[in-house]
């Protein structure tokens, strides 16, 4: 499973994502044909809003933009965090192991999706073109 966002903004604008809610949609193999009328569906009246909807994704935070000061733009225009990097570890790979190498890299763990396994990594000390 993976989740992503594509999303656009202007050169200079902070992005920022708020006010996000995870559900999920049930597909069955079978098509849902069991002649409810609901065929597949397994959102309610109020598209999906209910609580029982919702899955535990475990853990979920990250580290907020402070100012602008922490951004930095490449000549394409291209926007990025100022000495942050977002890691995927694999499956089987747990917290402990991620924060041991990030704490060997003279990093944190700033923000964490428990349920896709994703890491903001900040590092303390400036890394200006370091690629990891």
């Amino acid at each position: 499973m993976s989740i992503g966002f594509t999303a656009s903004n202007d050169i200079g604008i902070v992005p920022a994502i708020s006010k996000v809610k995870m559900s999920v949609v049930r597909i069955d193999n079978d098509n849902g044909n069991d002649g409810s009328g609901d065929e597949g569906n397994d959102n309610d009246d109020n598209n999906g809003d209910n609580d029982a909807d919702l899955i535990d994704i475990g853990q979920c935070y990250f580290k907020d933009l402070q100012s602008r000061d922490e951004l930095n733009y490449d000549s394409n225009g291209f926007c990025f965090v100022r000495n942050q990097v977002l890691l995927t570890a694999g499956d089987g790979v747990s917290f402990n192991s991620v924060k041991a190498l990030v704490n060997s890299m003279n990093a944190e763990i700033v923000g964490y999706i428990e349920l896709t396994n994703d890491y903001q990594i900040e590092f303390l000390s400036n890394t200006s073109g370091v690629l990891i």
